[in-house]
């Protein structure tokens, strides 16, 4: 926001099935990889497979879009699924008035072009957005000036990747005191509403609403704006995204009690491409930075947010994960740093925020969100005053290849900068933009940002490369090794743990091969010099002399009495054979009952749990042996019926009886002894009830992470479930 938008602070086959006459044609088709399963379940077991350890990224060179003496700041970016190559960048600007600038690249970010007003403008008051669509049509939008205020915002459109632009098309109605218009497309090809145009801002006449319009013609008409929110305080910082069923969501820092800093993040959906949204809620919670209505001297006197960003996985790796970034203070009352949040049942419930920002950052703010739609992969990228003392700043990027699990930071910008004030005679007092911006598509990954290193403000993008070891994840005598994405310059030292597993034709060299001296899992290691600026440390784990499988279990949803039915799938990492399933620990009460033993693929008709066992030959000609756990969620009225909660579990567990006539006697609801086995069928813990209880919380002290098995016993009949414990 500029001066003149400053706003006071009152601102997720039944058994049946498998009978003789049915279950030839669900064999072929599962065995033929057609079968597609009902019901993913989130079972994990003993078989082991080896992964990609995670990569670092590095950061490219940075490129200036546009070398310009004119301030560039509040940068939008956004990347072109036909081609990612294409990437288009728009920003606030002063030239001879306030403007705003377009510049876009298509060839990586290598060469930029565009100019620091949009065509066809004189008086633009900014707050950047852009968005592509499926088709490839890249848009803009901007804030109409009307005088010394703003009265709604304009759009325009190019179909030839930024050379050209349609002329400004006003897409709003008329409104003062109109702030932050974010714009999104429907770039998902399966999408019933694909190529949709969706925007989303607040107006702070009146009950400062949060309001929200759409085009369903690419951009040539919008719709009359509804109103999302106008009451219980204000909401600011709209962010607007699209699902890969054509969802729509809306989300706002809220400021509940009309004061700063913010209090949570208000969110709102539509599944009807965007005619109607769910009633406001604010479902996460936090306390946000923005503390001063101009200038925060921790932020040498420059202005900040707590705004939030929201981008949704439409790849097959968290398929519809909701994530939303925001700067919040630590602890609520410390310094700032960014947390990240997720929803996978389409914003109902959320993960408990956490902090993703470098833990010696004495202040990071403004982050931006990109989720990788062909992988999965996260990136946030922020600024972080880095340095001991003073307003140095650098801009990092948080990332995370495993949903938002985990995440490492590394340091894109080429150079710090200096926070401050742009400029107090042209802005608002103590402006420096109100955020940066994050683009990814394809592995093509790209953080944009403005900073003052040429002694006038302007935007920076630079490319992320992910720096990986290439080569096999296993091998039977030997392997070849090297690293992907090697800068010019860098040196690599490799080693392997443990040491006497394998040879390493070389050490000190950008590839390498290992031998197999005996066989078993390892792990190869590359330290990377300069790498990033900084040394680099990556890995990647192998199986030495040996090909594991992986194991893919699908439990159905229908259920058979107390028998439910598993699809047991093991993908071999190369050809194997002599394949044999087997039980392993069935416990009492339980049974377990297994199809086509002698396949890759078989089904496994299971009531209480336990655990099965697959032996198998590899490629390498090694007798394997794996274990998994398995168990039913299908309960008859004499089997008992329980709860474990929370699970994934980590210090304690909470068993609860759930059935209405728990047990074949007398007793209702009634828990007598609670029995926990380990993967390979070992008792682990015993507890112990004489009059029968309905429900009890256990320690699960001495048991280490991993999956086992939780027998309940009602005074007549045992039944189990599995249970994973981290730790």
């Amino acid at each position: 926001m500029k001066k003149y938008l400053f706003f006071v602070s009152f601102f997720i086959l039944h058994s049946n099935l498998l009978k003789a006459q049915n279950f030839d044609t669900v064999k072929t088709l599962f065995i033929n990889k057609t079968y597609t399963p009902q019901f993913q379940q989130t079972k994990q077991d003993s078989l082991t497979y080896t992964t990609m350890a995670p990569a670092v990224i590095c950061g490219g060179t940075d490129r200036r879009v546009l070398s310009s003496s004119n301030p560039q700041s509040e940068v939008h970016i956004s990347i072109d699924k036909t081609n990612p190559n294409n990437i288009l960048a728009s920003a606030n600007t002063f030239t001879t008035n306030y403007n705003q600038g377009y510049y876009y690249s298509t060839n990586g970010g290598t060469s930029w072009a565009g100019a620091d007003q949009l065509s066809g403008s004189t008086v633009l008051y900014g707050d950047p957005s852009t968005a592509y669509d499926i088709a490839g049509n890249v848009f803009i939008s901007s804030m109409i000036a009307a005088g010394s205020d703003v009265d709604g915002y304009y759009i325009q459109k190019s179909i030839n990747k930024g050379l050209t632009w349609s002329a400004l098309l006003r897409a709003s109605d008329t409104r003062l005191n109109f702030d932050k218009e974010m714009i999104a497309a429907d770039n998902y090809s399966t999408s019933p509403y694909k190529n949709y145009v969706y925007a989303a801002w607040t107006d702070f006449t009146g009950t400062s609403s949060v309001r929200f319009n759409r085009s369903t013609n690419g951009g040539s008409t919008f719709s009359t704006p509804i109103t999302l929110k106008n009451s219980n305080g204000f909401g600011q910082g709209t962010n607007v995204q699209t699902g890969p069923n054509g969802e729509v969501y809306v989300c706002w820092a809220d400021y509940t009690n009309n004061n700063f800093p913010a209090q949570g993040i208000g969110f709102v959906k539509s599944t009807n491409g965007g005619v109607s949204f769910t009633t406001p809620t604010v479902p996460i919670h936090y306390v946000g930075i923005r503390t001063h209505a101009y200038g925060d001297p921790a932020f040498n006197y420059t202005g900040v947010n707590d705004f939030p960003c929201m981008a949704v996985d439409k790849s097959n790796a968290h398929k519809g994960r909701i994530y939303i970034v925001f700067a919040a203070q630590e602890n609520g009352n410390g310094k700032a740093v960014v947390e990240i949040t997720w929803s996978d049942d389409g914003g109902t419930t959320w993960t408990t925020p956490k902090t993703i920002s470098i833990s010696n950052g004495r202040q990071n703010w403004f982050p931006w969100i990109a989720v990788d739609d062909a992988n999965g992969k996260v990136y946030v990228d922020y600024y972080s005053l880095d340095q001991a003392t003073g307003f140095s700043t650098n801009t990092y990027v948080a990332y995370s290849y495993d949903g938002g699990v985990t995440f490492q930071n590394q340091i894109v910008s080429d150079v710090p900068h200096i926070t401050q004030p742009i400029d107090n005679t042209i802005f608002r007092s103590g402006y420096a933009g109100d955020y940066i911006g994050m683009t990814a598509y394809n592995n093509k990954v790209y953080a944009a940002w403005m900073d003052n290193r040429s002694g006038t403000w302007q935007i920076y993008v630079s490319q992320i490369s992910d720096v990986a070891i290439s080569g096999n994840d296993f091998f039977c005598t030997s392997s070849n090794y090297s690293i992907s994405n090697l800068q010019s310059g860098s040196t690599v030292t490799w080693s392997v743990s443990p040491s006497g597993i394998g040879n390493l034709s070389c050490t000190t060299c950008t590839q390498t091969t290992l031998s197999k001296v005996t066989i078993g899992a390892a792990t190869l290691t590359a330290t990377i010099n300069p790498g990033c600026g900084v040394p680099v440390v990556i890995s990647k784990n192998l199986s030495v002399g040996f090909a594991p499988v992986k194991d893919s279990s699908v439990q159905t949803i229908s259920c058979n009495g107390t028998y439910q039915t598993w699809a047991e799938y093991a993908v071999p990492v190369a050809n194997a054979t002599q394949w044999l399933w087997t039980k392993d620990y069935v416990p009492p009460g339980s049974d377990i009952y297994i199809y086509n033993p002698n396949s890759s693929n078989t089904f496994v008709d299971v009531s209480g749990g336990g655990t099965i066992k697959l032996t198998y030959t590899d490629i390498c000609g090694n007798v394997k042996t794996d274990g998994a756990t398995i168990h039913s969620n299908c309960y008859g009225a004499n089997v008992a019926s329980f709860d474990i909660t929370p699970n994934p579990a980590m210090n304690t567990v909470n068993i609860k009886s759930t059935a209405q006539t728990f047990s074949k006697g007398n007793n209702k609801n009634s828990i007598y002894a609670i029995k926990i086995f380990d993967g390979v069928g070992n008792e682990r813990k015993l507890f112990q009830y004489k009059s029968g209880i309905t429900s009890t919380t256990i320690s699960l002290s001495g048991l280490i992470s991993g999956m086992y098995l939780v027998s309940v016993f009602d005074g007549n009949t045992w039944s189990s479930k599995s249970l994973l414990i981290q730790k």
